[in-house]
């Protein structure tokens, strides 16, 4: 049980910092893009 309870908190986790980095790739984006105009 506690095992089942480790593994989905790491996949939440895991989820969580994708999410993150994704939402940190496209500000960087959006500035780049500023940057250019």
């Amino acid at each position: 049980m506690s095992a089942n309870m480790d593994i989905s908190m790491k996949k939440d986790l895991a989820r969580k910092s994708v999410r993150k980095h994704f939402i940190h790739e496209v500000s960087c984006y959006i500035v780049c893009i500023r940057e250019v105009k």
